[in-house]
């Protein structure tokens, strides 16, 4: 199955594996000739690759399967902050206390954190055009879910927490505004 990948504009799309040119027309032409199913099919040449070669991004029509997509990146990033988020350290910078670093000790990573936004280039590369939240994040909300997450003032420091259930019922409605026919 190809793999899911964030557009610039925040909408998700399945792209292919790596493949030469007429591999990529010849898959390309089939998902175009299934029109009611797929949209926005294109052939993008790999700016990465030693030798010439491509792949084909194209993304669903049905709203439901849009859903599953943006659930699953969901569900991917709140796995990773179960597996690694306990570890976690977060601390308020004394000098900004709108500002809270986390510091990862396995990687020995610290990024920064402005009014629960964090800035690790996942999120700012990635997940922010999608309005999706990182590892970090989804564990600094179960800290203050759970209250032990360091807010220096509780009254203006706090961030909404969302569901998962929530951003299923935000992401619905972004993808309905987007396909308003489908």
């Amino acid at each position: 199955m190809p793999r899911q990948t964030i557009l610039q504009g925040g909408s998700l799309a399945y792209r292919t594996t790596l493949l030469p040119l007429d591999r990529a027309a010849a898959f390309a032409k089939m998902i175009d000739a299934n029109a009611s199913r797929f949209a926005d099919v294109e052939i993008i040449r790999s700016d990465r690759a030693r030798t010439e070669k491509y792949f084909v991004q194209f993304r669903p029509v049905n709203r439901e399967r849009q859903q599953d997509m943006y659930t699953r990146e969901w569900d991917k990033n709140q796995k990773r902050a179960d597996e690694q988020g306990q570890d976690f350290i977060y601390f308020l910078n004394t000098d900004n206390p709108t500002v809270t670093f986390v510091f990862n000790p396995h990687s020995g990573e610290t990024w920064e954190m402005f009014g629960g936004h964090c800035q690790c280039p996942h999120k700012q590369f990635r997940l922010n055009a999608a309005s999706l939240s990182c590892k970090h994040e989804l564990e600094a909300d179960r800290r203050r879910a759970a209250g032990i997450y360091p807010d220096a003032d509780k009254k203006t420091q706090t961030v909404p927490t969302e569901t998962r259930e929530q951003f299923k019922a935000r992401i619905a409605a972004m993808i309905a505004e987007d396909f308003p026919d489908a």
